[in-house]
């Protein structure tokens, strides 16, 4: 997994730094392995989806370009030392959207979707795609991947698949 910039010690290995010394273990052991970009500081899960604070004030466009920037600048460091992923994962556990908002300001400063946000399904859409589209733009046949909490619901988590690719 890759944090923007994790401020717990025990997580060092979350950052760019660390993950590039991961990469190149696991590439000199001749494996392959799975990228998970959480986009935030710390842990993102169904409830808590925290912005980076790097990024706190973003939204509209601006956060849709933080998005696309950090996923290309790291997979740009890792493809410059030849340890690409098979596959990436665009935001960890995203059920209920991605980079939320702050407590208090509009839905469309962030990508939460429940209510009362349901109407910010494209925004958040448009979110997952910068960071599909940064990954598409370093190499095309990295996987990629779209984590929800929904493994044992089908029918829910493909749903929420297709808003996405529907926006």
């Amino acid at each position: 997994r890759i944090w923007n910039d994790p401020t717990e010690t025990s997580n060092q290995y979350c950052n760019l730094t660390g993950v590039l010394i991961m990469a190149n273990r696991t590439f000199s052991n001749n494996l392959k392995y799975h990228l998970d970009f959480h986009y935030s500081d710390t842990w993102a899960d169904p409830g808590h989806q925290t912005k980076p604070a790097a990024w706190s004030s973003l939204y509209g466009q601006d956060l849709i370009d933080a998005v696309y920037n950090f996923t290309f600048t790291v997979l740009k460091a890792l493809k410059d030392q030849n340890t690409l992923p098979q596959s990436v994962q665009i935001g960890n556990e995203i059920t209920n959207g991605m980079l939320w908002a702050p407590s208090g300001q509009p839905c469309d400063h962030g990508g939460y979707i429940p209510s009362p946000c349901q109407d910010n399904w494209g925004y958040f859409a448009k979110l997952v795609g910068a960071g599909v589209n940064a990954t598409r733009d370093i190499n095309k046949d990295i996987e990629i991947m779209i984590h929800t909490d929904l493994g044992n619901r089908l029918a829910q988590g493909q749903s929420a698949v297709n808003y996405i690719k529907e926006w």
